[in-house]
């Protein structure tokens, strides 16, 4: 149900894949909206990259449990995409977040140039943030990643990233995906894998 803001999230890796003169299509994970989200996101790519929405199953809610705040399913979702890519023979996979709202096509081709080049398997953003936004992410993850994986990746936990086919593969086939804790800690697993 993001039809208010897909449009913005499906141009931008259109006009990116256009920046650098590569051709793609856009997957459309939908875990069962009801507000026209597919549609509208074709509407909005145009006839430059071709939409194609796939299915995913959102996990049954638990009445009993802290409510949980991001997007229910992001796992199946990704997982979902992944799969689409891998069967495709994608040279690379974007993920964006169907609320985001700052994407644009130059930001899509910083993301995928680097993979699509072969230097890298996977590539997290680098987000400009107002001093007193993440804090946590900032004086904890942030030194914690590099202290244990000596990278400088800035957004551990973002939902926007690029992969590799061959990350797409290594994630594919890691048993994370069933447990619990992926629902709440898909991101930062995901980017603790690369």
């Amino acid at each position: 149900n993001d039809a208010a803001t897909i449009g913005v999230v499906s141009r931008a890796p259109a006009e990116g894949l256009q920046r650098l003169g590569r051709a793609g299509r856009i997957v459309v994970a939908d875990g069962g909206s009801t507000d026209q989200t597919v549609q509208r996101a074709q509407e909005a790519a145009g006839s430059t990259s071709p939409v194609t929405a796939i299915e995913y199953a959102r996990p049954a809610v638990d009445v009993l449990r802290a409510p949980y705040h991001g997007l229910e399913g992001r796992p199946a979702a990704i997982r979902a995409i992944l799969r689409e890519a891998l069967s495709g023979g994608a040279a690379a996979c974007v993920f964006l977040d169907g609320k985001l709202t700052s994407a644009s096509g130059a930001w899509v081709a910083h993301l995928l140039d680097p993979v699509v080049a072969g230097s890298h398997d996977y590539v997290s953003p680098y987000y400009a943030r107002h001093v007193f936004e993440g804090a946590l992410t900032r004086s904890v993850v942030y030194p914690v990643f590099r202290a244990l994986y000596g990278v400088r990746l800035r957004q551990p936990a973002t939902g926007e990233f690029a992969c590799s086919p061959q990350f797409a593969q290594h994630a594919m086939d890691q048993p994370f995906w069933d447990l619990g804790e992926a629902q709440t800690a898909i991101d930062l697993w995901l980017a603790s894998a690369a």
